[in-house]
């Protein structure tokens, strides 16, 4: 599935990003040093960070609730745009609903309309077009 690697790719970036602005000068030789090890272990690595950056679980998870928020709202709103351009907008108010309650967190409202949603047809139909 297409975006299952779009989000995971996105997602490595930010955390990459996230991670790297806490280390210092001279860390990144350290771990490049590291991985030319052929023993090296996971355990090796996350104790490298760990040792660099406090706290480390607890902003990874931050970051990724943060970032699954921002990609699904992302994802949610330009299914709304599609609809909103769209000639016929069935699913309009319910993108809208859907798009305002994950805003709000409300993510319990946001699943029980996905699952009437799934029951539209899958895309609106285009607004026609002028041809010559």
């Amino acid at each position: 599935m297409e975006i299952v690697k779009v989000y995971t790719e996105a997602f490595s970036v930010a955390l990459s990003d996230a991670i790297g602005s806490e280390l210092k000068e001279g860390d990144q030789a350290e771990m490049d040093k590291l991985m030319q090890d052929p023993t090296v272990t996971w355990e090796m690595i996350m104790k490298f960070y760990t040792d660099r950056i406090p706290q480390l679980e607890e902003k990874i998870v931050y970051l990724a609730m943060s970032f699954k928020k921002a990609y699904v709202l992302d994802v949610y709103k330009s299914k709304l745009e599609e609809y909103k351009t769209a000639q016929n907008n069935d699913g309009l108010a319910a993108w809208e609903q859907i798009f305002k309650d994950g805003l709000a967190d409300n993510w319990n409202e946001v699943v029980r309309l996905l699952k009437i949603v799934e029951t539209m047809p899958s895309s609106p139909t285009p607004a026609a077009t002028i041809s010559q």
